[in-house]
């Protein structure tokens, strides 16, 4: 039996689901690179970091998602009670955890859900309410209330793309569980402090605004732009290559 939501392999370029048997959806994180301008300022720091190389940018681009997954792996099981050992890691990975470590002791969140996948195929007059899916970081109740919470290592706390992601997160959560998010916000897992921990006046929970209008944009924009669909609406894939090779020496002899 398949389960739904599972990844469509071999697309061309970005990440899509297939949420139930022939629909296929883009990843929050696809609708955000492919469907969003980007920033000015953010295509200079681009330019300048990789001084015009491709390489360069995509290695520099390993780094920080090295570190990324490193911490997203550390808070996973330090939730569930495992020792985290970051030895032979990048210094702003162990940074990273440290500030993660910090928001927890000082806002004591109950968790309710990590890393859970979100997706929704409900339908109305033929299309898709909610066309997108994705795999949220955490939802936890603070203070009484609940609240959707993303761990983000990027010197960039208040990139928009994250109002966006959040968003839709809330969005296909609240229409999947009956308990309902109040407020959403990025965990600043802070990777360049100096010393052993982040300064006490340091920000580390960022309050981000629900904003589902703009997702409707959003989502519009990246159907006008994105290449890759074939005729019947599904992301073209690239072939299937051969990956397992054996020569029948029985027929040479």
């Amino acid at each position: 039996m398949i389960e739904y939501p599972r990844i469509y392999p071999r697309t061309h370029y970005g990440r899509f689901y297939e949420i139930a048997e022939g629909i296929c959806v883009p990843s929050a994180s696809t609708l955000c690179r492919y469907g969003n301008p980007m920033a000015h300022s953010t295509l200079l720091h681009i330019i300048k970091e990789s001084e015009g190389s491709v390489d360069v940018y995509y290695n520099k681009n390993g780094k920080a998602l090295q570190i990324g997954n490193a911490v997203h792996q550390g808070i996973e099981d330090y939730e569930g009670g495992k020792l985290v050992d970051l030895e032979g890691e990048y210094d702003e990975a162990k940074k990273g955890m440290t500030s993660y470590v910090t928001w927890r002791e000082k806002y004591n969140p109950e968790i309710i859900a990590l890393e859970e996948m979100l997706s929704c195929p409900k339908m109305s007059k033929g299309k898709l309410l909610y066309p997108y899916a994705g795999r949220l970081d955490m939802v936890a109740r603070i203070n009484g209330e609940v609240w959707l919470l993303d761990a983000k290592t990027s010197i960039n706390w208040k990139d928009i793309n994250y109002m966006y992601q959040l968003s839709i997160y809330r969005m296909l959560w609240n229409a999947t569980h009956e308990e309902k998010i109040d407020r959403m916000g990025v965990i600043r897992c802070v990777k360049n402090f100096n010393g052993s921990a982040p300064s006490p006046r340091t920000e580390l929970l960022y309050e981000v605004e629900y904003n589902p209008e703009a997702v409707g944009h959003l989502v519009y924009q990246f159907n006008m732009f994105y290449e890759q669909y074939d005729r019947s609406g599904m992301p073209k894939r690239k072939p299937k290559l051969q990956s397992t090779f054996q020569l029948d020496l029985s027929e040479s002899k």
